[in-house]
């Protein structure tokens, strides 16, 4: 009877080591599911990354164009003073030398002026109509500094000079430094409504991040947890009912029901209690015959 029971028992240890491999299948499929949710945040979370680098790269440069353009303006209204400071000099000295000099000084701080309204077109080309404007003014107070020249060296006084310089010259000159600062406060109003979208964007998509990770790691740790239940209730109660055949208790069955491999392992075990049970049922009965 104890050979009968052994070989049970062994052929039970058998099935179970297999179903165990069923069971490791089981693990091994969770370790997957985990792995694919951390790949699934890691790729998200490499996303939001370039996505806020990004951003951030077009902010810097939004703050870079915005410096930039207002470095230009002051130094196209500075050259601008001086320009209109050399014509005035120009038309108030006394020799021909002297005009000469503010002259040529003058012709520096235009070229100056018109090399600053082309750095400003480019960084700006959407305000072609605009520049069109200064552009035009510009060459018109042109002529009239050119007329003022003309004047100032056939008239020595210079009032004639100066009276065009003040009457028209100065006040076109104001205008184009006027309409390049109007120019320059939008961009800036512009870049800083450009900046605060991006600003709201990137602290949308941290939101975002911070949420999906949170329902990432409960999801995982819901699956984790029901995966645990799933394999430690029915393995707990078939080594219990391991243990009890073992100490040849046949009256114990495992209640565990379920169509996994580790519902097929508790009917196995089941049938084998059975299968032993019906042996000694045999058994006794033979030695009852036996002893009649």
């Amino acid at each position: 009877m104890e050979q009968v029971i052994k070989s049970v028992t062994s052929d039970c240890r058998k099935e179970a080591i297999m179903k165990k491999e069923n069971n490791h299948s089981i693990l091994a499929l969770n370790r997957k599911t985990l792995r694919q949710n951390q790949k699934i945040f890691l790729g998200m979370s490499i996303l939001v990354i370039v996505m806020a680098g990004y951003f951030l790269w077009n902010l810097k440069q939004i703050q870079r164009e915005n410096i930039e353009i207002k470095n230009v303006v002051y130094e196209l209204e500075k050259d601008n003073l001086n320009e209109q400071n050399s014509v005035f000099k120009m038309c108030l000295a006394s020799d021909q030398q002297s005009r000469e000099k503010y002259a040529d000084l003058g012709n520096e701080f235009d070229m100056k002026i018109q090399k600053y309204i082309q750095s400003l077109r480019k960084l700006l080309p959407s305000e072609k109509e605009k520049f069109v404007k200064i552009q035009s003014i510009l060459q018109s107070a042109l002529a009239d500094r050119q007329m003022a020249i003309l004047n100032a060296n056939s008239n020595h006084d210079g009032g004639k000079a100066l009276q065009i310089l003040n009457d028209s010259y100065a006040p076109k000159m104001q205008e184009i430094a006027v309409l390049c600062q109007e120019l320059s406060e939008k961009i800036a109003g512009d870049s800083q409504m450009r900046i605060k979208q991006i600003q709201v964007t990137v602290f949308l998509m941290l939101i975002f991040i911070i949420i999906a990770t949170v329902f990432l790691m409960i999801l995982t740790s819901r699956q984790k947890k029901k995966m645990e239940r799933l394999i430690n209730v029915p393995i707990q109660e078939m080594i219990l009912a391991m243990k009890e055949l073992e100490q040849g208790n046949l009256d114990y069955e495992s209640s565990y029901q379920s169509e996994s491999e580790l519902g097929m392992l508790a009917e196995s075990i089941r049938t084998t209690v059975r299968t032993l049970r019906g042996y000694i049922g045999n058994i006794e009965q033979v030695l009852e015959a036996l002893s009649r």
